[in-house]
């Protein structure tokens, strides 16, 4: 164990300080450092868990000043990651000229990001499923448009927080959005979170007018044209409004290229169509308006709009009692000789199938896990990118229970010692579905491009070729941090360690 100790001067006044293993196991890694897990400990004998980010040394002074930033927002919310400290320390290198490391301490928080859940890939960074992300992910299946407000309700709640006291996040995604273990939906990463009264400024060269910030996929056109004098509460509002239509549906209102998701955000109209509650779609599009006098100006608008929200909605109600009579009188003219026949419901969407085939192969009986994987197996024929995924994810190597490992089990797939499928067929089958998913996705889907150069490492399913295996994890780690998935980056590069070692030992 090699423990180090961070104090800075304020925390030296509090009578606090914080300490972490430098060669223990990193929870992540990123493009600006390593995460480990550490301690906060208080001169009253209180100890509690607390992640730190070392941050790599050479870093631009501008990336610096804005972790500096970030760890200042220090907001006590049930739904915002708290910031503790910003802790700088000094020491000599080998040739003795002074060092600064630069490390952020935040709240740790275990659990899975929203766009996991939304996802349906449940594991943790261990490969667990905790109960209480299965039974949340579980109601969101089963009744999306109220577990989808609920979860809107609780991001707003930190928003609200966080716009309080003058920031706007600028990047909310779902990425950014963590599901806890104990049952919080938080907030994370204030890397580009800035003051409202300080957006004309300078700050150090933080932000340059003409620079886009955020994520195409859920940026508000002020955001994508770098028009800083117009950011504000509404420009939260809108990358809010995006979500809660993924969160209904599965995916982003616009597809395609970042090129093509920003072109859409500022031309194209929000497909609404696809929402079926009345009250949702009337909030969804004040949310998401072009233009930011039409939007509401506050979080706060926007959540006492769906606080108002009575589920199942009262149209519908009125609907079913009017549909009531009129059967009614029709049985009475009828003299009882014809049946009121119902009309037949709308024929469901490929995200309404989606939807009820991964809650069936999820399910634990054999039969409906059947029964899913057919319907799954079907939609992916067809071309439904999230459906080729899971098909994928349902044959691809796993650990020990983890959801993938379930799914073999209850639907018989046999694995080799190598964690494989023995029916090498279904292994091929993997590769396609794979290989059609990074192209479906213009090769920015990470976890597949990272699946399948595992079979170009083994060299069971295919010839082994360590540089194809190495581009694909090379490929897949771009894509992971521009993701933000500090987690799986980690990942990739143990892998990508344990390849350069066996190269080694084999020269």
């Amino acid at each position: 164990m090699a423990i180090r100790k961070l104090q800075g001067q304020k925390e030296r006044n509090e009578g606090v300080y914080y300490e972490f293993d430098t060669e223990a196991d990193v929870l992540g890694q990123g493009g600006m450092g390593r995460v480990f897990l550490g301690k906060r400990i208080d001169s009253k004998g209180g100890v509690s868990q607390v992640a730190i980010k070392v941050m790599f040394e050479g870093l631009p002074e501008l990336v610096i000043e804005r972790a500096r930033r970030e760890a200042s927002i220090q907001i006590r919310n049930d739904s915002l990651v708290y910031m503790h400290a910003f802790i700088e320390t000094n020491d000599k290198d080998m040739f003795g000229v002074d060092v600064t490391h630069y490390h952020v301490i935040s709240e740790y928080l275990n659990g899975i990001s929203l766009e996991n859940l939304i996802n349906g890939k449940l594991e943790d960074r261990h490969g667990m499923v905790h109960p209480e992300i299965e039974e949340l992910y579980n109601k969101y299946v089963s009744d999306r448009q109220q577990e989808a407000t609920e979860i809107i309700k609780k991001i707003l709640s930190g928003v609200m927080a966080l716009h309080d006291v003058g920031y706007i996040h600028r990047d909310i995604d779902p990425s950014n959005i963590m599901v806890t273990t104990d049952g919080k939906i938080k907030l994370i990463d204030f890397g580009v979170a800035k003051q409202l009264s300080r957006l004309n400024t300078a700050d150090k060269g933080l932000t340059s007018t003409g620079q886009f910030l955020g994520k195409a996929g859920y940026a508000a056109p002020e955001l994508i044209l770098g028009d800083i004098r117009h950011q504000n509460f509404s420009t939260d509002v809108y990358a809010i409004g995006i979500l809660y239509f993924q969160l209904l549906t599965g995916h982003l209102p616009f597809p395609g290229t970042s090129y093509d998701m920003m072109e859409a955000q500022l031309q194209k109209s929000m497909p609404l169509k696809m929402i079926t509650s009345r009250q949702i779609k009337a909030v969804i599009k004040k949310a998401t308006e072009k233009k930011q006098s039409e939007r509401y100006a506050t979080s706060s608008q926007f959540r006492a709009a769906i606080d108002s929200f009575v589920f199942p909605e009262p149209w519908r109600l009125k609907q079913g009692i009017l549909v009531g009579i009129v059967a009614a009188i029709v049985i009475v003219v009828a003299v009882g000789i014809y049946m009121a026949i119902p009309s037949p419901p709308p024929a469901p969407t490929q995200d309404d199938l989606y939807q009820t085939y991964l809650k069936e192969l999820n399910d634990a009986d054999s039969q409906k896990a059947a029964e899913g994987f057919k319907g799954m197996l079907n939609l992916a024929e067809q071309g439904y990118m999230p459906a080729m995924y899971q098909v994928a994810y349902t044959y691809v190597w796993a650990p020990n229970d983890s959801l993938s490992s379930r799914r073999k089990k209850n639907l018989g797939l046999k694995t080799d010692a190598l964690g494989l499928l023995k029916e090498n067929s279904k292994n091929e089958e993997a590769m396609t579905w794979l290989k059609k998913v990074i192209q479906a996705s213009d090769s920015t889907h990470y976890q597949a491009m990272s699946w399948l150069a595992q079979y170009y490492l083994n060299g069971k399913v295919v010839n082994r070729d360590i540089d194809v295996a190495i581009d694909l994890l090379n490929k897949s780690r771009i894509e992971a941090i521009r993701n933000g998935d500090s987690e799986y980056v980690d990942k990739i590069d143990k892998v990508i360690s344990r390849i350069n070692e066996k190269k080694n030992e084999s020269n």
